[in-house]
């Protein structure tokens, strides 16, 4: 038996980002159709047959199944769970019989998902402040966020950060660069945790 993964962010790169494993090994746009397709097209539209002049796609079951040649298949799908609903249609559609196909769903990429990552940045944020008064003002955030996750407070969130960046540019402290690139990589992960969100509420 073959274990594929695909894991899909539908956050990223307009139609959504696409990875496929080979048991251990990741397909490469270059190099294969199915990567190429998926990144060219998307996910939902891979789901299905697509006919066109220079394009001859059998749907995303069957171009599996063919280029894993092999009878029985894991599917392994990170992602949202509604995602994977649409992954269990396509499966229901496909003109595959020939071969044995079981499905298993890590949940990913969900709202809920989001809130776990901001608690990690205000953990990392709590490791950073070195006064009482900074420590309170990221509890009494964590708070907030533990009530509901919205993207008021994770403005706020990234205007913290952007204080603390700040602040660090006017020390001249041994450990300077090292904490203003990692508080930048905690802003970069905050906004587009947001971006996610409110792309999210709009689907």
């Amino acid at each position: 038996m073959l274990t594929v993964k695909l894991i899909f962010n539908p956050h990223l790169d307009g139609n959504g980002q696409c990875k496929l494993f080979f048991g251990k090994t990741e397909l490469r746009a270059t190099e294969n159709k199915i990567c190429s397709f998926l990144r060219n097209n998307g996910f939902y539209a891979a789901l299905n047959p697509v006919r066109k002049k220079y394009v001859i796609w059998r749907g995303l079951f069957e171009e599996l199944a063919d280029e894993a040649n092999d009878s029985e298949i894991e599917l392994v799908f990170e992602g949202r769970g509604e995602d994977f609903e649409k992954l269990i249609k396509a499966l229901t559609d496909a003109q595959c019989q020939n071969v044995k196909w079981s499905l298993k769903h890590i949940v990913n990429f969900d709202t809920g998902s989001y809130l776990d990552e901001f608690n990690s940045i205000i953990e990392e944020m709590r490791s950073i402040c070195d006064s009482r008064a900074e420590l309170r003002e990221i509890e009494k955030l964590k708070d907030k966020f533990n009530k509901s996750c919205n993207t008021d407070d994770c403005a706020q969130l990234i205007c913290i950060i952007g204080k603390h960046i700040e602040k660090w540019e006017s020390t001249n402290d041994q450990y300077k660069q090292s904490k203003i690139a990692q508080l930048n990589l905690l802003k970069e992960r905050a906004v587009n945790a947001v971006s996610a969100i409110e792309k999210e509420e709009k689907m």
